[in-house]
């Protein structure tokens, strides 16, 4: 049986994303990250610094276009910041 076959086909995408966010972010800004998870296409990112929320706004775009640049395909729609 078939990855796709068993709708497992987006979950193991988005595995991919979140296993390149550290390679995309790099080190500094990784550690300014809380916790991130992938639900219904979104990437939540949660940041207790106020700086780094702001950062991350102003690169939204480009963070988007690389992650699905990464993948290969729009695994990503939106981040979404807390």
């Amino acid at each position: 049986m078939m990855f796709k076959d068993m709708g497992l086909e987006g979950k193991i995408k988005e595995a991919k994303v979140l296993e390149a966010l550290p390679d995309i972010f790099g080190e500094v800004i990784m550690r300014r990250i809380d916790d991130y998870y992938i639900h219904k296409s979104k990437l939540f990112i949660k940041t207790s610094s106020a700086a780094m929320k702001h950062e991350l706004f102003l690169l939204k775009d480009a963070i988007l276009e690389n992650l699905n640049k990464e993948s290969g395909e729009a695994v990503i729609v939106d981040i979404i910041l807390r």
